[in-house]
């Protein structure tokens, strides 16, 4: 159990009149990763309606150290943060703050970060929330206040039995499709339908057709602008009886849509979650603990949950099986605790931010259509991508690449730490196979029975392609990292490449060595059970890990403040152990 803290609170200001400035670089032009820009996002989802006191917090990297973070509500002052420490709401270490509503009037607040490395480049977390072509999730964090309890929500029912010529105010006297709800909640609400609420009758339920009632006539949108839409449950129904099975054309169509404490249940191919966005608008979805479904692992080519057209898919604390992929696709931008399990394909396709997530048993076996599966797959040719975080991820029982990392333009700074992965097959390999890697951070991942590899790109002849000696790695730090394997091409410079206390299983030419205090051979694991399974505090991994212990020549080699927990949940000593699990 980690002890609470006490997150300073915020001061408001009177509003931000202008964008904030960028700071200046830190330290010596002459230092290591004095032009690397902080890796930092925020690990909040944003638009949310706040009633109480609530922690905000950043997830922030540098290889030089992050000095410090700071927050600013509305314009107020900047309030410095130094440590990281364990918030117990997004169970993650970071650099964390108080949010108290009662601060600014009832409404939307503006909250900006200022991370600042020890000698490095500052990196500035402001502006509109939005999917740029870097996927770098740089925005401000916007909340609604609502400590005074001004801010309206209107409910809807919606029964799979109901009828749209119901006024939806009762359980007795539900509507038919969502549609309709959302359209009443607009019309209700003056023209927004900001912080409704639909109320899912037992029986299964469609997304959508957007803008049409149960007959196919057109009802008109519902507007959403600052705040979510909220899809539940209806109170005293059975999350198992209550479910969303498939998808229709424009799904609900709104800006805002949140679908949270429910069951989704999918039968065939196509999306479920959609929306008909037009190039000019911005549509974002949030899906919350929710219990997600499959037609199979190897039973539905192309089987995804979400529409290519939101900008922005944020996923929070669920559970998927039996299928094809996980979240997939560039819009796959924020998911914290999510545990997928029997995937056939994708995990995490495209994830850019990826905190406390776990996937078991991914593999092909069964399917017919070739896919290539794998746990963390980037391929974007035409793109640089920058600021992407992989912060806690397990993964067991794979049998394909854990990551791979190919025919990306450029990656810049990124960061993997507390990646633990396990794979079924000791002949395949996770690999780097891009040209021009610029502040990359492989901390503290423990990588069994799978190299890891920098390669060329096996495409070479291709127009896009590069040789070993073309590729440009800048500012990139290996540390604390347990590796069955490594490799990398000899003709490829990695004079910008900083490793230390790295350990490499296996010995001879099967595996290369790289870096200061390197070591060698049997890293003295064994198989324990840790945390308690239903800790409210810890994310909802499974409970083996392979750990360091006795004699370990793992234990007690880097700084406890760069990594101050292992993904297992136990603390780091005075210093911590090699690889994603701390004794």
């Amino acid at each position: 159990m980690v002890s609470p803290v006490q997150f300073p609170t915020l001061k408001a200001g009177s509003g931000w009149s202008s964008v904030t400035p960028e700071l200046a670089p830190v330290g010596s032009p002459s230092a290591p990763g004095y032009d690397a820009r902080a890796i930092a996002r925020w690990n909040v989802v944003p638009f949310q309606d706040v009633d109480e006191p609530m922690t905000v917090g950043v997830v922030a990297f540098h290889t030089n150290g992050i000095e410090r973070v700071e927050f600013s509500l509305e314009g107020g002052p900047w309030i410095p943060v130094t440590e990281k420490h364990y918030n117990t709401r997004t169970q993650t270490w970071e650099y964390a703050a108080t949010f108290d509503p009662s601060e600014v009037d009832d409404g939307l607040a503006e909250l900006r970060a200022r991370v600042i490395p020890r000698i490095g480049t500052p990196r500035i977390l402001q502006g509109p929330v939005r999917r740029t072509e870097s996927r770098d999730g740089v925005w401000s964090m916007f909340l609604n206040s609502n400590a005074g309890g001004t801010l309206i929500r209107t409910a809807r029912y919606v029964s799979p039995t109901g009828s749209d010529s119901n006024d939806g105010q009762t359980p007795q006297t539900p509507v038919r499709t969502m549609a309709m709800a959302a359209r009443q909640i607009h019309l209700a609400q003056g023209g927004l339908a900001d912080g409704g609420v639909i109320y899912l009758m037992e029986g299964d339920h469609t997304m959508g057709p957007g803008r049409l009632d149960e007959h196919g006539n057109f009802i008109g949108l519902a507007e959403t602008s600052t705040r979510w839409l909220n899809v539940t449950r209806a109170p005293g129904t059975d999350p198992d009886q209550v479910r969303i099975t498939r998808g229709a054309s424009g799904g609900i169509r709104t800006s805002l849509v949140r679908v949270h404490d429910l069951t989704v249940r999918q039968y065939e191919a196509g999306a479920i979650f959609v929306t008909s966005a037009n190039d000019h608008e911005t549509h974002h979805l949030w899906l919350d603990n929710l219990d997600m479904t499959g037609p199979g692992r190897a039973q539905a080519n192309g089987q995804r949950w979400t529409g290519s057209r939101f900008d922005v898919v944020f996923a929070t604390n669920i559970e998927i099986r039996d299928a094809m992929n996980g979240f997939r696709g560039e819009n796959a931008m924020f998911q914290r605790n999510v545990h997928l399990e029997d995937i056939g394909a994708s995990a995490f396709h495209s994830g850019s931010f990826i905190v406390n997530c776990s996937v078991t048993n991914l593999t092909s076996q069964g399917n017919q259509w070739g896919w290539h599966p794998h746990v963390w797959l980037l391929y974007t040719p035409s793109n640089i991508l920058d600021n992407h975080i992989i912060y806690g991820l397990k993964a067991e029982e794979i049998y394909h690449p854990i990551f791979m990392v190919r025919n990306v333009r450029g990656l810049t700074n990124s960061a993997v730490v507390n990646l633990y992965a396990v794979s079924k097959i000791d002949n395949s390999s996770s690999t780097f196979a891009t040209r021009e890697v610029d502040h990359l951070l492989l901390w503290h991942n423990t990588v069994l029975d799978q190299a890891f590899l920098f390669r060329e790109d096996e495409h070479a002849s291709h127009a896009e392609g590069y040789l070993a000696h073309e590729m440009d790695y800048r500012n990139v730090s290996l540390m604390g990292n347990l590796f069955s394997a490594f490799g990398r091409p000899s003709a490829m410079d990695i004079s910008g490449i900083r490793a230390h206390h790295n350990h490499f299983i296996r010995e001879g030419t099967n595996s290369q060595e790289i870096g200061e205090y390197a070591t060698r051979g049997d890293p003295g694991l064994t198989m324990m059970s840790t945390g308690t399974p239903d800790s409210p505090d810890q994310p909802a991994f499974s409970r083996t890990w392979l750990t360091p212990t006795g004699n370990s020549v793992l234990l007690g080699r880097t700084d406890r403040k760069r990594i101050p927990a292992g993904l297992n949940g136990r603390e780091s000593g005075s210093s911590s152990a090699i690889g994603a699990v701390q004794p």
